[in-house]
């Protein structure tokens, strides 16, 4: 396994830089590159949402039943289609947690976050143990960094399709970090039933399973079931990443994350989502 990941990244060539880790969840072995290297979270930041979410389902601070009514401030810009619907609808708190996993819904995840609190889940994450994973921002406060509010000039040129700023900052505070190494670990607490509790961990998986962006992991690996979540961010540098379980048989599962940071300019022919493909397809083979 080793052997091969490192073949697929030399085979990359340069202008990218990863960081992977797969962990056979029955047995614990694990392999990596650059596993304990930060890269910015984009949307994998709404796999601990969802963690915090169903942890606090099992205190009883809410009910995935109950409903959480959208209002025109809650709406935010980018992927989803809760902005699209008239306020006053009011979805429950499992479909909010499902767009914001299988459609990656930036609603959804903000008015989750606004009830859950930013701090919380990264107070959660550290209790797991997730010691690289640092969760500082909510959606909106991403979207506002790359294109300004009236405030705050944007960080963002239009025409070009440029981006500086902190959104593919490693620093800390800048904005939601975290490694290969530490999504596996919380792929491995889920597994395991050590989220809340083994229900709670059921529904995180349940959710996961339904991911709708399987152009990743999943992509080299028909009628093969994964819980994934993705990440994305278009600029002169791109990130591009994907987090999930592949379930191989009923006794064999392999935890896999792969975030990739891609200078555009300097890597415009590299084939970027085959490489996580290539990935994935080791994690049938485990050996």
């Amino acid at each position: 396994m080793q052997k091969e990941l490192n073949r697929i990244v030399a085979a990359m060539g340069y202008g990218v830089d990863f960081g992977i880790s797969v962990v056979h969840l029955e047995s614990g072995e694990t392999w990596g590159i650059n596993a304990d290297t930060a890269f910015p979270m984009c949307s994998v930041v709404k796999l601990p949402v969802l963690c915090e979410a169903a942890r606090q389902s099992t205190l009883n601070a809410f009910s995935l039943d109950d409903r959480w009514e959208l209002s025109d401030t809650d709406k935010n810009r980018g992927t989803g289609i809760l902005r699209f619907f008239t306020a006053g609808l009011a979805p429950t708190v499992r479909d909010l947690l499902t767009l914001m996993i299988v459609i990656s819904d930036n609603t959804a995840a903000d008015m989750l976050f606004r009830k859950l609190g930013v701090e919380t889940v990264d107070a959660y994450m550290k209790e797991l143990g997730l010691t690289n994973t640092h969760i500082v921002s909510n959606i909106r406060s991403i979207w506002n960094e790359i294109f300004g509010t009236h405030e705050q000039p944007a960080n963002h040129t239009q025409e070009k399709g440029t981006y500086t700023g902190k959104v593919v900052s490693t620093e800390l505070g800048d904005t939601n970090i975290t490694t290969a190494a530490d999504m596996t670990k919380l792929l491995g607490l889920v597994f395991n039933g050590a989220v809340g509790n083994q229900s709670a961990c059921q529904e995180i998986l349940n959710i996961l399973l339904q991911q709708q962006k399987n152009d990743r992991l999943p992509c080299r690996l028909p009628g093969v079931k994964i819980a994934h979540k993705t990440g994305t961010f278009f600029g002169d540098e791109s990130l591009r990443h994907d987090v999930g379980i592949i379930y191989v048989t009923e006794t064999c599962h392999v935890a896999i994350a792969v975030f990739t940071k891609i200078q555009e300019v300097q890597s415009a022919l590299v084939p970027k989502p085959a490489f996580t493909r290539d990935v994935s397809q080791l994690g049938i083979d485990p050996e």
